[in-house]
């Protein structure tokens, strides 16, 4: 480190006064790599002291500019991520000769350099000397001046990055060097590249993976450099880009639709002037897992019905709160769910049961029963199968005594409905004709089955509830009451021979 502490006072005192140049002695005068190449220069002087800007870390280099050149190296888009630059300086003149060098980026400006990101500062007596550069199995960033070997470790960049390098012909010789550029990335080195542009750039944004839905997604671009006046531009080589609500501006909204998915690249371009900066982001979009509820949709009221949402999924949610595959749930509701992959991505279906209309099987009969009688009870016609508590199972049964009778029918949709009716049994009514049973002849006598019945039915066709008789005989009525159950007295009358004619007594 003392062979260069000298030099360093003379230098800071020469540079008193000096004013911006464009040459390539100055970091604004940076030379372009155009390839990979060897290059070849020999650096002379400086013009302005570009570390006289606090901006301007010189890391490793004590004595700042000696007689120096500036380059700028810019790696094109279509180099691969993660690729790996090397190069070697190869001083002309031999043994003895010194050459130093710091690289700074990536995409910073020449005021704003910041400290270097590899930086050697070797004596002529490095164990490698006179060649220096980055690689030869060098792991070290930065070197100072003793007990070193002129090496530090490659670099690993990405497409679009730019640096500046300055390299410091410290002894001043007059012979040169070459430079030879090696590595993964040394035959994307940039021809076009711009240094005024190396601070700009753009980024499109982290990239998007996400699940297909309808929904509307701002993209998160941002620019370092540009400011008025820059022009952007969206592009997509699968047509992404005609879901951006607009392409010339830096941050759109992409407009997603349930129904779109797969892999999608979108491009943006910023430009101003001369500076253009691209990036490029995913977008990878998982379909909607398909989903469709199973099981019936039409169903017997008041039945359970088994829906299934299919096997598979990550989790379930169906609108009952239930979190399995398949829920029993009564027929005559809408059911919804919603699953979820092992992606992450949804989807919901929904299922109305319906029912089928609802039959009545009213029993059909009299639920009265008259002592020491029948009667026939149905069920209303349309079912396919009868079920009567009595074990019949036919439409109809006849009955004789009081018992609740119930049946069970089945339609033609397998729905069975219930019903019941309790037959009571009445006793028969029991009349008595009253009246005179003698008369005389040529006259009548009246027979009388008794008020409250709702129906009679005399010999020779009365139906009312007395009967004028003028003939000896038998005489029957059979009344009906209010059950309808029937009873039938039977009682004779007799005829006189001529009744005695009364006196009559004159006054």
């Amino acid at each position: 480190m003392w062979r260069k502490i000298p030099s360093l006072l003379s230098l800071l005192f020469c540079w008193c006064g000096t004013v911006v140049g464009q040459s390539p002695s100055d970091c604004t005068g940076a030379i372009v790599i155009c390839s990979d190449g060897p290059v070849a220069f020999n650096p002379t002087s400086i013009d302005f002291d570009d570390y006289s800007n606090t901006d301007n870390d010189p890391g490793c280099l004590l004595t700042f500019e000696n007689q120096s050149v500036w380059y700028y190296f810019e790696f094109r888009e279509d180099m691969p991520p993660n690729s790996i630059i090397e190069f070697l300086i190869n001083p002309n003149g031999g043994f003895g000769e010194d050459y130093d060098f710091a690289i700074y980026g990536p995409n910073v400006a020449c005021d704003s350099l910041g400290e270097p990101v590899r930086c050697s500062f070797a004596n002529f007596l490095c164990t490698e000397c006179p060649f220096t550069g980055l690689g030869n199995g060098a792991t070290d960033t930065s070197e100072g001046a003793e007990g070193e070997d002129g090496f530090v470790a490659p670099m690993m960049v990405q497409p679009g990055q730019g640096f500046f390098m300055i390299l410091d012909n410290w002894y001043g010789s007059s012979t040169g060097f070459e430079l030879t550029w090696g590595g993964s990335a040394a035959p994307f080195l940039n021809c076009l590249a711009d240094p005024a542009c190396s601070n700009f750039s753009v980024t499109g944004g982290s990239d998007i993976q996400l699940c297909a839905i309808d929904t509307s997604l701002t993209l998160s671009a941002s620019t370092t450099g540009f400011g008025p006046g820059t022009v952007y531009s969206w592009t997509s080589v699968n047509g992404l880009d005609a879901l951006l609500d607009d392409t010339q501006v830096l941050s759109p909204t992409l407009q997603l639709s349930d129904s779109l998915s797969g892999n999608y690249m979108l491009r943006i371009t910023a430009q101003r002037n001369n500076c253009i900066e691209t990036d490029t982001i995913a977008v990878a979009i998982t379909a909607a897992p398909a989903i469709a509820i199973s099981g019936d949709t039409i169903a017997c009221s008041n039945s359970t019905v088994t829906l299934d949402a299919g096997a598979g999924f990550a989790d379930y949610q169906w609108s009952n709160d239930s979190t399995s595959q398949s829920i029993n749930v009564l027929a005559g509701l809408s059911y919804s769910v919603t699953i979820t992959d092992a992606n992450g991505c949804r989807n919901s279906d929904s299922l109305l049961v319906s029912t089928y209309a609802v039959a009545d099987p009213v029993i059909q009969g009299s639920a009265q029963l008259c002592d020491n009688s029948s009667s026939t009870l149905s069920a209303p016609p349309g079912f396919v199968a009868w079920s009567w508590s009595t074990g019949m199972n036919d439409s109809t049964i006849v009955i004789s005594s009081a018992a609740d009778y119930s049946i069970t029918v089945t339609d033609a949709n397998g729905c069975q409905y219930a019903d019941t009716l309790a037959v009571a049994v009445a006793p028969l009514p029991q009349p008595a004709i009253s009246g005179i049973l003698t008369f005389c002849e040529n006259g009548q006598t009246t027979l009388d089955a008794g008020p409250g019945f709702a129906g009679y039915s005399w010999t020779g066709g009365s139906a009312l509830s007395q009967l004028q008789v003028d003939m000896p005989g038998l005489y029957a009525v059979t009344v009906t009451d209010a059950n309808g159950c029937q009873g039938a007295p039977i009682r004779s009358t007799w005829l006189l021979g001529p009744c005695p004619r009364r006196k009559s007594t004159a006054l």
